[in-house]
């Protein structure tokens, strides 16, 4: 394993839905794997494959068994060649069926940063500046994810991105406001305009985490600096390009915070800029942090096959999702005992509920479909549900929300093919 050297050093978690963990025996030296409800789905299998119905099949063995994990690589020196493990775990999944494209998995970047307070505003500005080109190039070549969840898990840094909190006293904030956060002079109060960050860091559960451009992990151990805005690909090529353009945004980071410079202009997500536009963007920010010519042709390629479609998230401010926890509600109040509160405050009126799909709200919305393509495993009406959500009411039979109607909730089922399956399980 690498040691950790300034924005040399990365690692990365890739999202997969098609997968059981179980079958992914064979990963890159000191690579795991992670359970993450947010790509996690309930499924009928036989030996592990995913099998999808189309005729009473009693006489067959299936099994109900959780498709999706979360693969967490090892810290990668990027003064190495790294694309050889990227070729590797790329293969591997394609080898097991993994899609190459998804409206729910993402891969996370995590750069080596430094915990200075000059430095992580520098970060910020320069996220703010660059926010609608990592969302386009976020596509990874197709339409950005986020658009189907209301980027739930990677919230935009500016105007309307970040999650909508409580403070002690039931009032409602943004997290953060970017202008109250870039004009802290002390590190102590930096912390508590980022998310009341200083005195909810180690929660498990805290808004500020789920933003594109994640600052959460600096002020840790971990001393990461994490973007969270890829869509999953299986192209190491293209995981190369972000990783490369993530390494490369955090040694500019770092030149700007001491260098003499008006500040940058902000490039929100919300602007609604054109393609043409966010691509002169990236270009002038590719030539000043010295992006190869090979990584920028990559990044080109992939920002014109991507929809601008991707950027278009409803000017509105949004709850955190951990406000809808499926144990009650997980969204820590923030700004106790402190005077300050962001610049913004908002009424209910003004925030909207997010959509947001992981296994628990998929079992409740699917769950009951899923028991009833198997008749000798069909519960009766009110008895305990397969999936650990409870009785299962009348009402969940057939029943979809109208605004989930028209929706994909996941991918689509891989069909039983038996080419899969290893000989000694025929």
């Amino acid at each position: 394993m690498a040691k950790a050297v300034l924005a040399e050093t990365i690692g990365f978690e890739l999202e997969c839905e098609n997968i059981d963990k179980r079958r992914l025996k064979h990963l890159p030296t000191g690579f795991k794997q992670t359970s993450d409800a947010s790509v996690e789905r309930d499924t009928l299998m036989i030996k592990g494959i995913p099998v999808k119905l189309h005729t009473d099949s009693t006489a067959l063995k299936f099994s109900f068994g959780v498709l999706g994990t979360e693969i967490i690589s090892s810290i990668l020196d990027t003064n190495r060649n790294y694309l050889g493990t990227l070729k590797e775990l790329c293969s591997t999944l394609v080898e097991l069926g993994e899609s190459e494209q998804s409206k729910r998995a993402g891969i996370h970047i995590h750069v080596s940063f430094i915990n200075n307070l000059r430095i992580l505003k520098s970060t910020l500005e320069l996220g703010a500046h660059l926010e609608d080109v990592f969302f386009l190039l976020g596509g990874m070549g197709y339409e950005f994810r986020g658009i189907e969840n209301d980027s739930t898990y990677c919230r935009p840094i500016t105007r309307y991105g970040p999650p909508v909190v409580e403070d002690d006293d039931g009032r409602l904030f943004p997290c953060f406001d970017l202008q109250d956060v870039l004009s802290a002079t002390t590190m102590g109060q930096f912390k508590v305009r980022l998310g009341d960050l200083g005195r909810l860091h180690g929660n498990r559960y805290i808004p500020i985490r789920y933003v594109w451009l994640n600052l959460y992990n600096i002020i840790g151990s971990m001393c990461t600096l994490e973007f969270r805005i890829w869509n999953k690909t299986l192209d190491p090529m293209a995981m190369y390009m972000a990783i490369e353009v993530c390494k490369a945004f955090a040694q500019y980071a770092i030149s700007l915070a001491y260098a003499k410079r008006e500040p940058l202009p902000v490039h929100s997500i919300y602007d609604r800029r054109s393609k043409a536009e966010i691509v002169e963007t990236f270009l002038d920010f590719a030539s000043k942090a010295n992006i190869s010519d090979h990584v920028i042709a990559i990044a080109l390629s992939l920002m014109e096959k991507s929809p601008i479609s991707g950027l278009a998230l409803p000017k509105e401010y949004t709850y955190t999702h951990l406000r809808f926890h499926r144990r009650g509600r997980k969204d820590p109040r923030h700004w106790v005992d402190v005077a300050y509160r962001p610049s913004i405050e908002l009424e209910h009126d003004d925030v909207r509920t997010p959509e947001f799909f992981d296994i628990h709200n998929l079992r409740e919305l699917e769950g009951a479909q899923i028991e009833q393509n198997v008749s000798r495993e069909r519960p009766r009406l009110g008895e305990q549900n397969r999936f650990g959500s409870g009785r299962i009411p009348v009402s969940t039979f057939d029943y979809r929300p109208p605004s989930m109607r028209d929706r994909t909730l996941s991918v689509e089922d891989w069909v039983l093919n038996y080419e899969r399956l290893e000989l000694e399980e025929l």
